[in-house]
């Protein structure tokens, strides 16, 4: 009878610890880690007002990820997560586009007319 509550107690203790294991592994890969945020800001001559857009560049796929409406100052600041290394274009109509590969944690700058 000891061995079964033995056997019974090693099979709790590791049901437990193997538990504990999956939530910490799931609450480590949940992290919001802001260390990904990339910074692209500038400055475009002659855009005021107008919108720009950064959109992520995949194989036969693009997708918008973020939007910022240019200042009157001809300004502006968009953030954006970055988990690797990837493509993008900053679009501000069809003929005005900037193709860029972008790092996370990457502050860019960008100055144009």
């Amino acid at each position: 009878m000891k061995l079964f509550n033995n056997n019974k107690r090693l099979y709790l203790f590791n049901k437990i610890i193997f538990s504990i294991s999956f939530v910490m592994l799931f609450a480590v890969s949940c992290n919001n880690n802001s260390s990904d945020i990339s910074i692209i800001k500038g400055k475009i001559q002659n855009a005021q007002n107008k919108t720009l857009q950064i959109e992520e560049i995949y194989p036969g796929f693009i997708d918008t990820v973020a939007k910022t409406k240019i200042s009157k100052k001809g300004e502006f600041k968009i953030k954006i997560k970055i988990n690797e290394n990837t493509f993008h274009r900053l679009k501000l109509d069809d003929n005005n586009i900037i193709l860029l590969k972008i790092n996370p944690n990457e502050k860019i700058e960008i100055n144009a007319n």
